[in-house]
């Protein structure tokens, strides 16, 4: 019975301390690595391309270098393009943006002129009604600047992406080295350990990437599509926005294509409503057909430990946490079967 109690409170402490060093590790030290969590991260996903290119005989030198040149052109391109088309966007949105807010304020407040007894007493007065949704446009045109000044920052972390580039070069170019060199600094009864461990943190890790990836690209084209066939303005910068967003369960498209289609149902445009809502329902339809075989066959995290360690870390990091929470959930669930002796689950199947 001591034997179990000791071996319980020493399973506790372990976790414990496991999830300190998690939070130390993306509270503090993040900033200063983050060339070399960026350069893994690459590594890891254009290694398959490098080592495909390096089977048909080339070297293993020129065989990165050409991977490297083309996932990240392939990368920024897109992301250049979409800039422009988000800048633009943008501009005219906030130059719209007080022309949106008077015909709303309109629509408002003939609305509440035939309700005037409910206004009366629920208290809302005219002053109240200009003061909020003058608060409400501040908002909306702060956040919009937000965004924009971030899209045109961008250039400025070139600093950071070239150090992870470079570093991303030595990872792949050396990799036997690295590994060898890593597994050196091991005392030689840790070292199966150690390459079961990093294993099993690198597929996890990938796997969630690559998921959230396609899942984010998927809403964010799907939407974006969706709205261009219907000419609503503002399709990239509402595809983009739901794509984001669509790294929070259950939001996605919905917290912005929902409230949309009710305004424009409540301004009797029920045609335009309803051809949102149908934009919205095939966007979750093609979203729920392929979560399910990617987040939990990609990571092998139960779906509600992912939402959990959004939610956790949402709470502890800011909007890092989208990030940090299911990537530290990986890394955990990892160490922990190893160091407690656990039998380790491939991220195929879910624990």
């Amino acid at each position: 019975m001591e034997s179990r109690t000791w071996r319980y409170w020493g399973t506790v402490l372990l976790w414990m301390g496991l999830g300190l060093v998690a939070y130390v590790f993306w509270k503090w030290l993040v900033g200063y690595l983050l060339p070399f969590v960026l350069a893994a991260l690459i590594a890891g996903l254009l290694e398959p391309l490098a080592d495909h290119l390096v089977g048909r005989g080339w070297p293993r030198t020129p065989a990165v270098v050409v991977s490297l040149v083309l996932g990240v052109g392939s990368v920024l391109t897109i992301i250049l393009a979409l800039l422009s088309l988000l800048t633009v966007e943008l501009l005219r949105l906030l130059h719209s943006l007080p022309e949106y807010v008077s015909r709303w304020q309109a629509f408002v407040n003939q609305n509440l002129s035939r309700l005037g007894a409910l206004r009366t007493s629920l208290g809302i007065t005219q002053t109240d009604l200009h003061r909020e949704m003058g608060s409400l446009y501040q908002m909306v045109e702060s956040a919009l600047r937000a965004i924009l000044f971030t899209a045109l920052a961008l250039p400025d972390n070139l600093l950071v992406m070239v150090m992870a580039l470079v570093a991303a070069f030595f990872l792949m170019r050396d990799r036997a080295a690295v590994h060898g060199g890593l597994r050196g600094l091991l005392p030689p009864g840790l070292r199966m350990r150690a390459s079961t461990l990093s294993s099993d943190i690198v597929a996890g890790t990938l796997g969630f990437v690559k998921a959230q990836l396609l899942l984010v690209t998927t809403t964010a084209v799907t939407t974006t599509a969706g709205l261009t066939l219907l000419g609503q303005h503002y399709a990239v910068l509402v595809g983009l926005a739901s794509g984001v967003l669509d790294l929070i369960p259950f939001l996605g498209p919905t917290v912005l294509l929902l409230p949309w289609a009710g305004a424009l149902l409540a301004q009797g445009r029920p045609v335009d409503g309803l051809e949102l809502l149908a934009v919205l329902t095939a966007v979750g339809v093609i979203r729920q057909l392929l979560e399910p075989r990617l987040v939990g066959s990609q990571t092998g995290l139960h779906p509600l430990v992912v939402l959990f360690s959004l939610y956790l870390g949402i709470r502890l990091f800011g909007g890092v946490g989208f990030i940090a929470g299911p990537i530290s959930a990986i890394v955990l669930r990892a160490v922990g079967q190893t160091m407690t002796g656990a039998p380790n689950q491939p991220p195929g199947r879910i624990a």
